[in-house]
């Protein structure tokens, strides 16, 4: 495959091939892709906007965002 990320790829450890694989993901998602016809980043931002709406100001919203939660005497 062309420009495959594990083509002559060094690393040290799982977390070092793990932030080598981040960074690559970066530079991919920012270039232009033929097969998509744009930029994938910029697309996917396109679509997410489209979605995007605000949450409810509900008792059962703000039940899932902050739950009120009790502790034990022993801690638990």
């Amino acid at each position: 495959m062309k420009d495959n990320f594990l083509t002559s790829r060094v690393f040290y450890h799982v977390t070092d091939l793990n932030w080598q694989a981040l960074e690559w993901c970066n530079r991919q998602n920012g270039t232009y892709h033929r097969v998509v016809d744009g930029v994938p980043q910029q697309i996917h931002g396109v679509v997410c906007r489209e979605q995007l709406r605000t949450l409810p100001e509900t008792e059962s919203v703000r039940l899932y965002l902050c739950p009120e939660r009790r502790i034990s005497f022993d801690g638990f």
